[in-house]
């Protein structure tokens, strides 16, 4: 599920003190969809080596990435995984597995499908919050700079606004944010009365809050973003 933390918690532990004076190397790739070999590769050595290669032969990269782990103890973060075919993995595993002892690399993923298939050892499952863990941070981003006196009604709006949130922290993050500017319970009752949170998609809870705050963009904002793909498609 997106929006639950997974890339937040392997952010936490990447940039944890403790962790940087462990490993020699720390190496940190945006996979996403699709499994780009040439590009994680040259990531990897890019930032083992601070600079990219311009290999053309996928196997003149592994070479490189084995020669640039191969006896150092490095940790290696794969965010946002996606892959489902073995056979694009293999060839980083063969390569990785020559870093010193123990070396680690940590993924992120919504499919537990994926853990398996890239030889994880230790997966460990991510919960939705507990709608007082949610009610905590929308609480602290949504009044930050209010006077809480006179907010009751605006909290007992939070409350429900929260609960469509689905216990997703970037969910509560964003649609906080988004009411930070707003006063009014005429505003809140807007966001709370929303016909997008009824958008029939599988992480409705995770949509809603970012289509939300899209909207609330200024038009020009908008118009820009929109040119922009344009521009790049």
């Amino acid at each position: 599920m997106g929006g639950i933390g997974k890339t937040t918690l392997a952010q936490l532990a990447y940039n944890n003190d403790d962790v940087k004076n462990h490993f020699e190397k720390r190496i940190w790739v945006c996979v996403s969809d699709p499994f780009d070999v040439f590009r994680i590769a040259r990531a990897i050595i890019e930032a083992l080596t601070g600079s990219a290669p311009n290999f053309g032969e996928f196997q003149s990269l592994m070479q490189h990435v084995q020669g640039c782990v191969e006896g150092k103890k490095f940790l290696l973060v794969l965010d946002d995984v996606w892959n489902k075919d073995d056979s694009k993995w293999e060839p980083f595993y063969n390569c990785l597995k020559n870093g010193f002892h123990g070396s680690k690399i940590l993924i992120t993923t919504r499919d537990e499908t994926t853990a398996h298939i890239m030889k994880s050892t230790d997966i460990i499952p991510i919960a939705v919050l507990f709608e007082k863990e949610c009610w905590s941070i929308f609480e602290s981003i949504a009044f930050f700079g209010k006077s809480m006196e006179g907010c009751e009604n605006l909290k007992k709006i939070g409350r429900e606004i929260v609960g469509k949130c689905k216990g997703l922290p970037l969910a509560v993050k964003t649609i906080g944010s988004l009411l930070r500017s707003k006063n009014t319970e005429e505003e809140w009752k807007n966001i709370l009365k929303s016909e997008i949170w009824d958008h029939e998609v599988v992480e409705r809870g995770l949509l809603a809050p970012l289509l939300l705050s899209y909207n609330e963009l200024p038009s020009k904002v908008i118009l820009m973003r929109k040119e922009t793909k344009r521009w790049r498609t």
